[in-house]
């Protein structure tokens, strides 16, 4: 019982609880557990254990309220903002955050007060408005930011706040922008990572210079941001942005390294490019795919990396990177990939064959290409290609459907998944009986994979 009192929110805010638990109180955290396992709603039993004497167990009647997201929870948790105990407000934020109820903005931002309210609970507050995810949430979340004191900071409940306020409307960006200048490293990534998670050019100029900050985290956030069409957008322009991301591609702290590989993927440039392909000979696994990765996103612009990204499919190199930089040579040089893939195919190794199916796919590549794959001994091979016909077919009620019928027959859980997946595609009332009948047989299997697929191709056709 001590492990599920420890794990709820708001648990480090409180002193450690010196009192034993009543053998009743056991007995209350026991039954809210079964509600929230079961999703039921029992607001008979929820009310009475938010209104129990010990902050315990209120605070686990306002978590389950939350973890069920029954709609009337919103009227169990709304006066448990108040409660005179913390953790339990605390704990009815972040419930509330669950819920995501927009009705409850108003009593939300009532709670984003630190000259009166405690930091932990203002720091749950601003969690749960940012996932209201409206204007008026934005407006809550900036006044925080706007009014809370630079000297001293409320590092807790500042550090939510700007870690929520990019699930909501672009605005104004002054709120987010006086943290950048903070000393306070934990709350400069942040900033940071507010600035580049919604984009907006107006960011650009301030993500330029927080990608030489001294910190890794401010770095690697600020490289997010510097894509190509913001850079553009805001006056910046795309050269100097790709300029500071080739130097962040030999920054001393990888995930710098890796982002800025990532975001050079929006920079067609030949300098860029040029880069981008050298990486792909990395021994780094993380800086070689991301580079293939980010070559595939340029498409035909990057034609002259064709080479490099040929090479880096050589079976000496790892099936991670051979099979990312199959996939992006489909979508820069495809004839090329083409070939390559049917070399893939006959490999004895199932990754590889993964890896020709899918792009294959991405190639929309004939059903005769595709048939020795969906025919495939290994079940992992067959259900990518299944998914890949349909990918390449575009109009599946003409030309795979065959082979989704006889993806339905066999006796891999996977395989009947991916046949099922294409069924929801064609959502053909015809195939009522067929989806019914697989549904049937999925009751047997011991993954429910086969039996959620066929839920969703049931209900699409229904729809």
């Amino acid at each position: 019982m001590a492990a599920i009192t420890a794990c709820a929110p708001g648990a480090a805010a409180r002193a450690p609880q010196q009192t034993p638990l009543a053998a009743t109180e056991a007995d209350a955290l026991a039954a809210l557990l079964r509600l929230e396992d079961r999703r039921e709603w029992d607001y008979a039993t929820l009310s009475g254990l938010a209104a129990a004497q010990r902050p315990v167990v209120r605070r686990h009647a306002a978590l389950a309220a939350g973890r069920i997201r029954h709609p009337s929870g919103r009227g169990l948790l709304l006066p448990l903002l108040a409660d005179p105990d913390s953790s339990v407000a605390a704990t009815a934020a972040f419930a509330l955050g669950l819920l995501a109820d927009t009705t409850t903005l108003t009593a939300l931002s009532s709670r984003l007060d630190l000259s009166a309210i405690p930091e932990t609970v203002v720091a749950e507050a601003a969690a749960a408005t940012g996932k209201l995810g409206t204007e008026g949430a934005r407006q809550a979340l900036a006044n925080l930011l706007r009014t809370a004191p630079l000297i001293s900071p409320a590092r807790l409940a500042i550090g939510e706040a700007l870690l929520a306020i990019p699930r909501t409307p672009r605005g104004d960006l002054a709120p987010i922008l006086r943290w950048v200048e903070t000393s306070d490293p934990e709350l400069r990534w942040r900033a940071a990572y507010a600035l580049a998670r919604r984009p907006d050019p107006a960011a650009t100029p301030t993500l330029l210079r927080l990608a030489a900050d001294p910190d890794a985290r401010v770095r690697s956030f600020a490289v997010r941001g510097l894509t190509a069409p913001l850079a553009d957008s805001s006056g910046i322009g795309a050269a100097q942005a790709a300029a500071v991301l080739r130097r962040a591609a030999a920054d001393r702290d990888r995930a710098v390294r890796v982002h800025a590989l990532r975001s050079m993927g929006t920079h067609p440039d030949a300098e860029t490019i040029a880069l981008l392909a050298q990486q792909t000979g990395s021994t780094d696994a993380w800086m070689s795919i991301t580079a293939a990765e980010s070559l595939g996103r340029l498409g035909p612009h990057a034609a002259a990396a064709a080479p490099a990204l040929e090479r880096a499919t050589a079976q000496e190199r790892p099936i991670a990177l051979r099979s990312a930089a199959l996939l992006a040579l489909a979508s820069v040089l495809p004839a090329r990939a083409s070939a390559l893939a049917v070399d893939f195919a006959r490999e004895p190794g199932w990754r590889a064959r993964v890896a020709a199916a899918r792009a294959h796919g991405a190639l929309r590549s004939s059903q005769s290409e595709l048939l020795p794959l969906v025919r495939d001994r290994d079940p992992r091979v067959a259900a990518a290609a299944l998914e890949s016909a349909v990918a390449a077919a575009g109009d599946p009620s003409t030309t795979v459907r065959p082979l989704l019928i006889e993806g339905l027959a066999s006796p891999d859980v996977m395989v009947r998944a991916a046949a099922l997946a294409g069924f929801a595609k064609l959502a053909e009332p015809s195939t009522l009986p067929l989806l019914l009948d697989a549904y049937g047989r999925s009751q047997a299997d011991t993954l429910n994979d086969a039996g959620l697929a066929a839920v969703d191709a049931i209900g699409a056709v229904q729809r």
